[in-house]
């Protein structure tokens, strides 16, 4: 299941600039290169930590190329079939995420990890995989497979099962008690409305997901016989929203495997989930 399939597409917008957080370019040296300038470790620090549009939308190259004209923001990836990878927004709109959360999610999408490359003077996006930031044991004869920013969970017998989400990484300063459960309803949202047009909190429940609090929402597809299930968790600075999707008529062979993984389900703490350069929150 793909998460495009999911997300809505924002409008493009003007993001902000960060020109101020990093020296002016020189200007293109002979045969139209540009010369960049490294940026010092405080103004990494300073550009990571900073907040902008959670808008993005478009494959890792166009949005690079928006980032460098509006932005003054060089990132890149060597990869060719990376540049490819069609991005979307995991964020709610109404979280605005710093630099640093929005590239953990680009990096997640592309199945990637992200880091700053001073001879170069840019962000480089390229393999291996940012860890996940949970842990989950499947049930018997279930097989798993990471595909970028979802785990992919499958039992015997069936095409699918389960996937496990990771959605929109937030923060706040000073720090917002409220913020955690925002960001649950937020995500809980965005998968939901896909399902029921007019659903609103009211229509999910609290339950308990290993040792989280799980907005939880159950519903009829589209597709006759079959149901919509989903959880989402707020903790530890990551989002994370589980999902399945169950022929009704195959709901007592899949559905105990999904309720035995979601007892083992465990977000990792968060200096365990991120091993990307380290930023002031």
């Amino acid at each position: 299941m793909k998460i495009s399939s999911l997300l809505f597409l924002a409008a493009l917008v003007a993001l902000p600039s960060f020109a101020a957080e990093k020296p002016k370019q020189p200007a293109a040296a002979k045969g139209g290169e540009v010369k960049l300038k490294p940026l010092t470790l405080e103004q990494r620090q300073a550009l990571l930590a900073r907040r902008r549009s959670p808008m993005v939308m478009g494959s890792f190259n166009s949005f690079a190329s928006l980032l460098y004209a509006v932005d003054d923001i060089v990132v890149h990836t060597d990869e060719p079939e990376l540049a490819k990878v069609r991005l979307n927004s995991p964020f709610p709109e109404f979280y605005k995420p710093t630099w640093a959360e929005m590239f953990d999610a680009i990096a997640r999408q592309m199945g990637c990890s992200w880091s700053y490359d001073e001879k170069r003077a840019y962000w480089v996006f390229a393999k291996p995989a940012m860890p996940m930031p949970f842990k989950v044991d499947l049930a018997k004869g279930w097989e798993s497979e990471a595909r970028g920013n979802y785990l992919f969970c499958k039992p015997p017998g069936s095409p699918v099962g389960m996937d496990i989400y990771v959605m929109a990484g937030y923060s706040s300063s000073p720090d917002d008690p409220e913020l955690p459960a925002k960001m649950r309803e937020g995500v809980a949202m965005i998968f939901a409305q896909n399902f029921k047009k007019d659903v609103t909190v009211k229509d999910m429940s609290i339950v308990k997901v290993g040792t989280h609090d799980a907005l939880h929402f159950k519903v009829p597809t589209p597709r006759l016989g079959t149901t919509w299930r989903q959880w989402a968790i707020a903790e530890g600075g990551q989002t994370v929203v589980i999902v399945s999707a169950i022929d009704d008529a195959k709901e007592g062979d899949v559905l105990p495997g999904v309720e035995e993984a979601l007892k083992t389900f465990a977000m990792k703490k968060p200096d365990v989930a991120s091993q990307n350069e380290p930023q002031k929150k």
